[in-house]
C-alpha cells in the first residue's frame, strides 16, 4: 500500500466535507483508494455529535486509511492544520479540505497518483481554466505573477503539497485566528529550495 494523499480535515462547524467525502469514496474503483488516507481533526466542537461522526467513519471502504482526533482544546484552523501536517503518513502529497468544502476526491486522487511536483495548484473553479498545464517551473517571478492575475490565491484548500517538501521548509499554518493560511503561503514563495509546480486543468 502506497499512500499518495492524505487529505487533512479540520472540523468544527459542519460535516459537510465529510459526508461529500463518504459518498464520493463509496462510487470510486476500489483500487484507488488504497492511494488515500483521510486525517479527520474535530476541534473540540460544541456542534457536532460524535455519533454522527462515528457514523460517517464506519461508512468508509476498507481500503481508505483514515484517523480521527478530537482535540481537548479549541485551537483554530492554523493549529489543526499543523497537528495534521505532523499525523500525515502519505508519501506524495497533502491537501486541506474546510468543513463546509465539496471536494472532488476523484480529482485529488488522479493528480496526486500523476503528478511529482512540489504544489499542484487546481483552478478554484471550473470556470476558471484558462491554460492547461503549465510547464514545471521553480520560478518565485511566477508564482508572484499568477498571484496578481488572479490565478493564484493564499488559500489553503484548493493545492496539493509535497509533504516531504513542506517538512523541509518547515512550512507552517500561522495559530492566529485570522489570515492563518497567508504565513504558510508566504514559507512557499519565499522558501529555499523554492517549490516546483504545475496548475491543475481541473478544481480540486
Amino acid at each position: 500500500m502506497s499512500i499518495n494523499i492524505t487529505l487533512i480535515f479540520p472540523i468544527y462547524s459542519s460535516l459537510t466535507s465529510l459526508i461529500s467525502t463518504s459518498t464520493q469514496v463509496n462510487d470510486l474503483d476500489p483500487s484507488l483508494l488504497s492511494n488515500l488516507e483521510i486525517i479527520i481533526i474535530n476541534d473540540c466542537s460544541p456542534h457536532l455529535k460524535v455519533d454522527s461522526i462515528m457514523l460517517l467513519l464506519k461508512s468508509l471502504p476498507n481500503e481508505v486509511t483514515y484517523n480521527y482526533f478530537h482535540l481537548s482544546v479549541n485551537s483554530g484552523p492554523g493549529f489543526v492544520r499543523n497537528f495534521g501536517i505532523n499525523k500525515a503518513i502519505s508519501n506524495k502529497y497533502i491537501s486541506f479540505i474546510d468543513d463546509d468544502d465539496v471536494p472532488n476526491i476523484s480529482n485529488i486522487i488522479k493528480f496526486s497518483n500523476n503528478s511529482f511536483t512540489d504544489i499542484v495548484i487546481s483552478p478554484l473553479s471550473s470556470e476558471n481554466n484558462s491554460f492547461k498545464y503549465l510547464i514545471n517551473s521553480c520560478s518565485r517571478f511566477r508564482l508572484f505573477y499568477y498571484c496578481i492575475r488572479g490565478y493564484l490565491k493564499t488559500v489553503s484548500w484548493n493545492k496539493l503539497y509535497g509533504l516531504t517538501y513542506i517538512r523541509l521548509i518547515h512550512a507552517n499554518f500561522s495559530h492566529f485566528r485570522l489570515f492563518e493560511d497567508e504565513l504558510f503561503f508566504l514559507a512557499l514563495i519565499f522558501s529555499k529550495p523554492l517549490p516546483s509546480f504545475i496548475f491543475a486543468d481541473k478544481p480540486f
